[in-house]
């Protein structure tokens, strides 16, 4: 690492810096002469030599410690750009960092960390400070947030992050492809990763560019960008991770990956060995791969796809149609997210029955499904685990709800109840059951009666009532309470 301060040897036997040095060297002497020249007093005289004899000695025979090659080759190089770039707008020189804006590539400046065949890889870039060589590929001598700068300067615009608060499970933005150069080779990042599900290396899909995100400080300072102040200071992860640059085009949290990813042994990077990574956009014309769709349920068998300006790219289709207006752009390399907006009308067995088939499409070569509609329900919200019917098998203690067609003008009531815990079964008092006849109601029981551990609903609900009907009824009670499952009663 480059350092003003004193390296580890400058200071050890035979040096001219370290004066306890020079009193092994005379140690024959029974005086010090130098000593006895000075006109120091008696007592400074003592001073001085106790504090040299306290003076740590380095062992001669201790291996020097190694330069860092990566480190030095980085500042070099930073040097060097900015003699030959710093006046042309075409580039962007920082330390550890050379973008170049007219032929659209980001060249980072890098040391590989060496991890064996065995270790588990979640990262594969971070920076100095981030403190994960131990599971990432690589490190570069630069900020995420400069990384974020380069890409942008380049051209590119950043997408958006996962958020699983906000149903976002996607990572969105267009792809950056990354190539791990030394020596004479020229790899993509994707072949020095091996997933040792499918016993290759991973696809060559490039990566996607979220652009983390920023971070307000609760007390109103400046905002930051989270990949440069999150634990992970991540510039690219192997897992969906919130805070990253450059994410995975896959639906893959960290659990289910982690330990599943390795060094990929054909290519065997050593520790601290200098390399470059070479950024790209996947289409450096003016081709994207984003389609932001919106998709209206208009019955249970008519739909209304439209594109992201609210226009109409085909209006009440079936289901056959609306597929193959779907392949269109998969089959074209592009991403459908998919916004859907369901019709009231419904029923909740038709909605049920949509929302399987959106199951089997929101994948990889699929679309991918974005966040409802404020207000609405997101599709998995029908799909809870059907252990969960089974109050033993939960987790926490959630709200159960049995709503009915009560009132004159077909809106819904209710009985809510806060089943009874392990603990003091709800004070002796068993379920704590509650008639509520609207969604007024229903809000305000739920707002001052729930606990820390009774954050979600579960409906248990007859197929035949309208989605609309439900939706009006919980709506108010969302605010508080967003997490809701839906089982049909069989």
């Amino acid at each position: 690492m480059i350092t003003t301060k004193t390296r580890r040897h400058e200071d050890t036997l035979g040096s001219p810096r370290n004066p306890a040095a020079h009193i092994l060297k005379n140690k024959k002497r029974r005086r010090f002469k130098w000593l006895e020249k000075t006109s120091c007093s008696s007592c400074l005289r003592v001073f001085v030599f106790n504090l040299l004899l306290c003076t740590p000695l380095t062992l001669a025979d201790e291996p020097a410690e190694k330069p860092d090659l990566a480190a030095i080759t980085s500042k070099l190089a930073y040097e060097q750009n900015l003699k030959q770039f710093k006046d042309n707008p075409d580039y962007l020189v920082l330390p550890g960092l050379l973008a170049n804006r007219r032929d659209k590539t980001v060249r980072l400046y890098a040391r590989a960390t060496g991890l064996g065949a065995g270790d588990p890889v979640e990262f594969f870039i971070i920076p100095a400070d981030s403190g994960k060589d131990y599971e990432s590929l690589t490190i570069a001598f630069v900020k995420p947030s400069e990384v974020n700068r380069a890409l942008q300067f380049i051209g590119m615009k950043p997408g958006r992050s996962v958020n699983y608060n906000d149903n976002q499970y996607w990572p969105k933005g267009e792809r950056v492809l990354m190539s791990v150069e030394w020596a004479t080779h020229r790899v993509r990042a994707e072949e020095l990763v091996l997933d040792t599900r499918t016993k290759k290396s991973l696809p060559l899909t490039g990566l996607v560019y979220t652009g983390s995100h920023t971070i307000k400080p609760e007390d109103g300072g400046k905002e930051m960008f989270a990949a440069d102040v999150s634990d992970s200071r991540s510039i690219s992860s192997l897992y969906n991770e919130r805070s990253t640059v450059l994410d995975i085009p896959y639906q893959w949290p960290q659990g289910q990956v982690y330990g599943a990813l390795k060094p990929n042994p054909d290519h065997k990077l050593d520790t601290g060995q200098p390399i470059q990574i070479v950024l790209e956009p996947e289409h450096k014309d003016s081709k994207t791969r984003v389609r932001n769709l919106s998709l209206k349920v208009l019955q249970k068998d008519r739909f209304t796809l439209l594109d992201s300006s609210n226009k109409p790219i085909a209006s009440e289709i079936d289901l056959v149609h609306l597929l193959a207006e779907f392949g269109k752009f998969t089959e074209t390399g592009q991403d459908p997210f998919v916004t859907i907006d369901v019709a009231g009308n419904l029923s909740l067995q038709q909605v049920h029955e949509f929302f399987s088939l959106i199951q089997t499409l929101d994948r990889e070569n699929g679309i991918r499904v974005e966040a409802p509609p404020p207000r609405q329900l997101y599709y998995r919200a029908f799909f809870p685990e059907e252990q969960w019917r089974d109050r033993t098998k939960r987790l926490g203690r959630p709200w159960e709800l049995h709503p009915n067609v009560g009132n004159a003008n077909g809106s819904l009531c209710g009985t809510l109840t806060l089943p009874a815990d392990d603990i003091d079964n709800n004070g002796g008092k068993g379920d704590l059951k509650f008639v509520v006849n609207s969604p007024e109601e229903l809000a305000k029981t739920l707002k001052e009666k729930s606990d820390r551990w009774s954050q979600t609903m579960y409906i248990f609900v007859t197929p035949e009532i309208k989605y609309g009907a439900l939706l009006d009824f919980i709506r108010p009670a969302m605010k508080t309470h967003p997490g809701v499952y839906i089982f049909l009663e069989k």
